[in-house]
């Protein structure tokens, strides 16, 4: 993820993750329910906040080099007191902070993403295939979720989310159902007709029921505007020229289906 304004200001405006309960986990039948954890560390040296803590098994230990424990000893005894310290690896580990659902305000966007968190090509394939069932659809689309999350972190709605590369639309009708402003290109006019249009079509009014559709809340609205720009070098095959595709347009199955409800489309050549 690219960020034009820089590290810092990223790290003030970026959305954190939300820590779903789901995840949340009981490893020592706590009566408070389940909880996350943390390191029970913080950047740099404090001199208040270097001491020693003694694990269950009798090991002690120090702060890592470079590193404080993240409370002072008083606040550490209090808080192993209440039972908000978790030693992991059998009590042999390092000290990790208890935190419960209430106290969790999310998580900072981490590097890897795994299958379970953004799903996969598959799960985007069979959403496509839902779709469009007498289309050969596209091998490796991106899936929703996978979109969802990397246009939570970036953006906040209203704000603008731009793919040069429209492909099947699943940048597009994410944004769309997230409440982002959206801009795609797609230099492919077949699939435009194919997919983009029949697709952001449905997610319009309301049809795409797959996907991020249920997480977001969606239930359709909106509009959109196809714009067509002629290309600087050759020349458009005729049934690719503005007027053609107007006509193909007025006439396309699944433009023409959408457009009976009350959110229209307006194509602009």
């Amino acid at each position: 993820m690219y960020a034009p304004s820089g590290p810092k200001k990223w790290k003030t405006s970026r959305n954190l993750l939300v820590k779903v309960d789901a995840q949340l986990q009981n490893r020592d039948d706590d009566p408070r329910g389940p909880w996350s954890d943390a390191p029970f560390t913080a950047p740099g040296y404090r001199r208040g906040q270097q001491y020693d803590i003694t694990t269950p098994t009798g090991q002690v230990l120090r702060p890592p080099r470079g590193r404080s424990w993240y409370a002072t000893e008083r606040s550490y005894l209090d808080l192993l007191a209440d039972d908000r310290i978790w030693f992991p690896k059998g009590g042999d580990g390092s000290p990790r902070l208890k935190l419960f659902a209430h106290q969790l305000r999310g998580l900072v966007p981490f590097t890897m993403w795994s299958a379970a968190d953004t799903g996969t090509n598959d799960d985007a394939k069979r959403h496509l295939m839902t779709m469009f069932p007498e289309r050969e659809v596209f091998d490796t689309p991106k899936p929703e979720s996978l979109m969802e999350r990397i246009i939570h972190i970036a953006t906040n709605a209203g704000e603008l989310v731009v793919d040069i590369f429209g492909g099947s639309g699943t940048t597009a009708a994410v944004a769309h159902k997230m409440h982002r402003r959206w801009v795609v290109a797609e230099r492919n006019t077949q699939t435009l007709l194919d997919f983009l249009l029949p697709r952001l079509q449905s997610v319009v009014n309301g049809y795409d029921l797959g996907g991020v559709t249920e997480t977001a809340n969606w239930m359709g609205g909106g509009s959109f505007e196809i714009v067509h720009v002629s290309p600087r070098l050759g020349v458009l095959a005729k049934k690719f020229q503005p007027e053609a595709l107007k006509h193909r347009f007025a006439t396309l199955k699944e433009f023409r289906r959408p457009l009976q409800s009350k959110n229209k489309c307006s194509p602009a050549a």
